[in-house]
């Protein structure tokens, strides 16, 4: 270990110690177990030292609280005796038994009543350095080492995995070791040892043994933090900074001027899938209606303008503007790499959903679905199948691919790739594949799809005849015996012509469904028409100035949303016409028209949420919806054989055209699918990026350097290292940039449900963004444990949820603590039974529950009502408001 000292401008000052203590005491964070254990002193005790020990234990509460890598985390002990705790520079602390380090903690004094130096023991999980495991509410619960196959026995003695008091101190139960006292739940003890440590709390062990007096030999007093303890002030630290995230974000005028909140995740979601209309759940990782292809190309322009501020201010050795450029393509690069992982997640998602496992021969295989399926399936086989399509459409939905479009241009190119061929060396084999590929899209690419967009249907349909023509003239040309008479080259040039008809008709296609996408999810509209209906409904009780100017104001978001619709969809273009119509109509609200006009408002506005959602641009979307609705038709025997082969003989081709393109995505995201994280491609724009990361990262990379250099502005060496360190970030931006653009070349995509990373406004979601080395959030895995409920999507100026039957609270954040003991958070589905509580679970009325079923799944309408109470082993949700 670095032997470094701690000093005082470390993480914390006195004043900010003090501040947070303050708030702790008044948030009762753990007024509760202080009372539990402070109280087994005699009456031979000095008052005095339990108010030094009581003293202690609250500031090294705090000092861990405040952690800014990993909240929670104890200090070191000092080993030296001079009240400072080590600089750590590895996983471990030195030694985790010595002296309190007074001196870090802003202490006055640490001696007890003998005047001797109070000693110091800590739990390893809870210091050090380490990355794992993550410090957070469940860590070294003993049910999760179990699961990880860690045995308690390999923690216990050199790894202090546990620490032992034979005063029962802490609260909860662990079936799994009865020889376990479970109340000893101990993370940290602090002991006077009123001279010399007790030859018993001497040996080195981890069990230890408070004083019966202060004259004899056993008269060590001890002052225990247990881990429920230390963990619920955690929890309130962590509740408090993801409430002030969203409002920060909410609130924040210029980068979210619409001031919504991000749509939570529901608890059932495994992805941390925001979605829409929910109102609680948990910290989501992707917000609905986002484009990938529209974010990806974003990403590329602010890497490229980058970049050219960086060249600019490196060429007039403007090292200022070339530090902020450093600082920018930093944050960019972070926010990249995500983003770059997100498209290899869902692309990787997406390749699974295509495939199914089969034995072949005692091996296991991956074939497409329903490849295996038959000619003539029978109704049970239907049946039994089916479910596959859902997962196909379910990850076709999440990550807006448009395989259609994909698969139309690439065979596109091979088209003319041919009619190149045909032209310049006409053969008998030029023009047979010439034929095959006009042959592809009569059969497959246009008979294999179906959309309600009619702009792209009357745009393939056009298309379908001339394919026809293109692969007969084809197979006419493909039989001449020469190229050479005059008949011969008119039919040559007849074949050529038709061929290039059917690359113009495919190009309309693919111009069509471009202009058919909708910049705004459907969903959004949904939801303004439901909000709109809500104030509608709040007016129509009330019908008062305030009732009304709330309604008004409604509107006039509504009809802001509804001009921002860009398409060239003729039916969503007259929805979003008849749309503005209404609500135009109903702006400024006159008394004695507003219910009616804005009842017909509310309803074009659902309407044009309706054309939205059947718009149809992604066409194999669209494709496999109507193939699922056939397959239910075949379950029940009203659809003919010749349809069903087609539909599944569709399906698998979808499905194996999907599984390649998938791969080709997530290989040039990041990696192949289904290989190790260690497996990552070298010229990806994950791994690129990275590179990238790593030249700013560190006290070589370029900020530090340049940096460097700025304040030593004479000396050559620092401005030679300065400039090597920029050149190198500058030639890892260009390949970042490149392999961003070989990614998006291929990438073809509509509106997606979770594809899109969740942006975070505000100074206050630093911590939620992405970063060179993960916040102390995503390091520890605080997502599975916090929750948070909005009172509506658009902040509103007041809220409706309340605490304790208190309070208009527009947000309110839960972090629930550790499981207890009638929880199981490998539940599947997650439930907000096995997370939260009631305040009086052995009555559990429903009013005074956090777990009420309407904050399971979506959760579009959960209980307004929260309750918070001093964390107990039955209760331990801690609350931010």
């Amino acid at each position: 270990m670095n032997r470094r000292r701690i000093r005082e401008s470390r993480k914390q000052s006195g004043i900010a110690l003090i501040a947070l203590l303050v708030l702790l005491i008044l948030a009762g964070s753990y007024a509760f177990y202080r009372s539990v254990n402070v109280g087994f002193g005699g009456k031979d005790r000095d008052a005095a030292l339990m108010v030094t020990l009581a003293r202690a234990k609250d500031s090294l509460i705090a000092y861990a609280v405040m952690d800014s890598k990993r909240p929670g985390r104890l200090l070191c002990p000092d080993l030296l005796g001079d009240g400072i705790s080590p600089l750590l520079s590895r996983d471990d602390c030195d030694a985790y038994a010595g002296w309190l380090p007074w001196k870090t903690l802003d202490l006055k004094e640490a001696t007890d009543d003998y005047g001797t130096r109070l000693r110091y023991v800590a739990l390893r999980w809870f210091g050090g350095d380490r990355a794992m495991p993550p410090l957070n509410s469940e860590t070294l619960s003993l049910s999760q080492l179990a699961a990880a196959s860690i045995s308690k026995s390999s923690l216990d003695g050199i790894s202090l995995g546990t620490l032992y008091l034979d005063i029962p101190v802490g609260n909860g139960t662990d079936a799994t070791d009865p020889t376990i006292d479970p109340k000893n739940d101990i993370v940290a003890l602090i002991i006077a040892p009123r001279g010399e440590l007790d030859a018993r709390n001497a040996d080195s062990d981890n069990y230890f043994f408070s004083g019966k007096s202060s004259s004899d030999p056993d008269n060590d007093v001890i002052m225990p933090v247990t881990r429920q303890e230390l963990m619920a002030a955690v929890e309130k630290r962590v509740a408090n900074e993801v409430k002030a995230c969203l409002e920060g974000h909410a609130s924040s005028s210029l980068e979210n001027p619409a001031q919504t909140y991000p749509w939570p995740a529901p608890l059932s979601s495994s992805t941390f899938k925001g979605t829409a209309q929910s109102l609680f759940g948990m910290i989501p990782a992707t917000q609905p209606g986002g484009n990938p292809d529209i974010d990806l190309k974003q990403t590329i322009s602010n890497l490229t303008s980058a970049q050219n501020t960086l060249t600019t201010a490196m060429a007039n050795t403007d090292l200022a503007a070339a530090q902020q450029a450093l600082a920018a393509i930093n944050e960019i690069a972070g926010m990249a790499r995500a983003q770059f992982d997100r498209l290899f997640l869902v692309a990787e998602t997406l390749y699974k959903s295509t495939k199914k496992e089969i034995t072949v021969d005692d091996n296991t295989i991956l074939i497409s679905i329903f490849s295996d399926i038959g000619d003539a399936p029978d109704n049970v086989t239907i049946a039994a199948e089916r479910p596959r399509l859902a997962i196909f459409k379910s990850a076709l939905s999440d990550n807006g691919f448009d395989v259609f479009l994909a698969e139309l241009s690439t065979q596109n190119q091979n088209l003319a790739q041919a009619i190149n061929a045909a032209a310049s060396s006409p053969s008998y084999d030029s023009f047979d594949a010439l034929q095959s590929q006009a042959n592809l899209f009569r059969r497959k690419i246009y008979g294999y799809s179906i959309t309600p967009n009619p702009e792209i249907t009357q745009a393939i349909t056009v298309a379908s005849p001339i394919a026809t023509d293109a692969r007969d003239n084809a197979a006419i040309a493909k039989n001449l015996s020469d190229y050479t008479t005059e008949p011969n080259i008119t039919k040559a040039n007849a074949a050529i012509s038709r061929a290039n008809d059917l690359f113009n008709a495919n190009t309309v296609i693919y111009n069509t469904v471009l202009a058919s996408r909708v910049n705004v999810d459907a969903s959004e509209f949904r939801y303004l028409a439901l909000r709109a209906g809500t104030f509608l409904a709040a007016y129509s009780a009330a019908p008062d100035m305030n009732s009304l100017d709330a309604l008004a104001v409604v509107l006039n978001g509504a009809l802001q949303s509804v001009n921002a619709v860009s398409t060239g969809s003729t039916t969503v273009l007259a929805a979003k016409a008849a749309a503005v119509g209404a609500l135009n109509a109903t702006l400024p609200p006159n008394t004695n028209t507003v219910v009616s006009l804005s009842n017909v408002a509310i309803t074009r506005i659902d309407a044009l949420a309706t054309a939205i959602e059947n718009n149809g641009d992604n066409v194999l979307l669209e494709t496999l919806k109507i193939a699922d609705s056939r397959l239910a038709q075949a379950i029940s025997g009203s659809l003919d054989a010749a349809t069903l082969k087609n539909t599944i003989d569709g399906i698998v081709y979808w499905a194996t055209q999907t599984a390649t393109y998938a791969n080709d995505i997530a290989r040039k995201a990041r990696k192949r699918v289904n290989l190790p994280a260690t497996s990552d491609s070298g010229t990806s724009a994950y791994t690129r990026s990275g590179q990238l990361l790593d030249s700013l990262d560190g006290s070589r990379g370029s900020i530090a350097l340049l940096n460097d250099y700025i304040q030593a502005p004479g000396d050559t060496a620092k401005a030679a290292e300065a400039q090597t360190a920029v050149s190198a970030t500058q030639t890892a931006l260009a390949r970042t940039i490149g392999s961003a653009s070989t990614l998006e070349a291929i990438l073809e995509s509509g509106t997606a449900q979770a594809a899109s990373i969740t942006q975070w406004y505000g100074n206050a979601c630093a911590f939620l963004r992405p970063a060179v080395t993960p916040s102390w959030w995503a390091a520890n895995n605080w997502a599975n444990t916090t929750f948070y409920q909005i009172s509506d999507r658009v902040r509103p100026a007041t809220g409706k949820l309340t605490v304790n039957g208190n309070g208009e609270y527009r947000v309110v954040v839960v972090a629930s603590g550790r499981a207890l003991e009638d929880q199981n958070r490998a539940a599947v589905p997650r439930t907000t039974r096995n997370y939260l509580e009631c305040a009086d679970p052995d009555q559990s009325p429903p009013q005074m529950c956090n777990r009420t079923p309407s904050r399971d799944e979506s959760a579009t309408a959960p209980d307004t009502r929260f309750w918070g109470t001093t964390p107990s082993s039955k209760f331990n949700d801690r609350l931010a408001y």
